[in-house]
């Protein structure tokens, strides 16, 4: 076990720990004009029966090494947290939906708008899901290098990423779309071969009108 701020790392916790990282800096990349000063880390289902206090570190990790120079770690996020006015609120519930255990992260952008994704481990081989973005449900591995955009929902919008990224020579390894249960809105998740550089990020987010549209590499 790893002893640190957040207590020992338990066995049955080590499988989240890559995915809190991964939720971290994909917050980092929606709320790119900036975090409020405050996230909020859910631990849902069966893993709110743990102490899981060094996943919601996990979660800062990634969330500071997305927008850091320096190295972070477990032992050092929560000190740079704190020097960047950065707090964490933790929440506990054995309600979790349609998953065992599912962890949940959100913060508020300068804007006031809030930014909210979640993920979950799945066995057996402790796979790990990205399940939920901007709010809206979805299922989509993380890969190294992905893409998001948020759109009207409308007939023709995959094909025209599909072309637009084909055009900046950038393969499309999967694509998943996740919808509102309204339908007024939908999200698509890229898992590519290469980084989607930022041209062609505002490129495709133009020709479908997307809302938003992000960029992120993960570990």
């Amino acid at each position: 076990a790893i002893n640190m701020q957040g207590g020992p790392l338990d066995d049955e916790l080590r499988p989240f720990l890559p995915l809190t990282d991964h939720l971290g800096r994909l917050l980092t990349a929606l709320a790119d004009d900036g975090i409020s000063g405050s996230i909020t880390v859910e631990f849902l289902g069966a893993i709110a029966a743990s102490d899981c206090r060094i996943l919601g570190i996990g979660v800062l990790r990634g969330l500071l090494s997305a927008a850091s120079g320096e190295p972070v770690t477990l032992v050092n996020a929560p000190i740079m947290a704190e020097h960047r006015g950065i707090t964490v609120r933790e929440v506990n519930d054995p309600q979790s939906g349609d998953y065992v255990s599912l962890i949940r992260a959100s913060c508020v952008r300068r804007d006031g708008t809030t930014v909210r994704v979640a993920g979950t481990v799945l066995q057996p081989g402790d796979r790990a899901r990205i399940v939920e973005v901007w709010g809206t449900p979805i299922d989509v591995e993380p890969t190294a290098h992905m893409a998001f955009f948020r759109y009207e929902d409308r007939p023709g919008v995959i094909g025209t990423i599909g072309t637009a990224c084909g055009e900046a020579g950038v393969n499309i390894a999967a694509a998943q779309v996740g919808r509102r249960p309204d339908r007024s809105e939908a999200i698509m998740a890229l898992a590519l071969d290469a980084p989607l550089p930022p041209a062609v990020i505002a490129d495709v987010s133009g020709r479908i009108g997307a809302r938003e549209g992000r960029a992120i590499s993960l570990p």
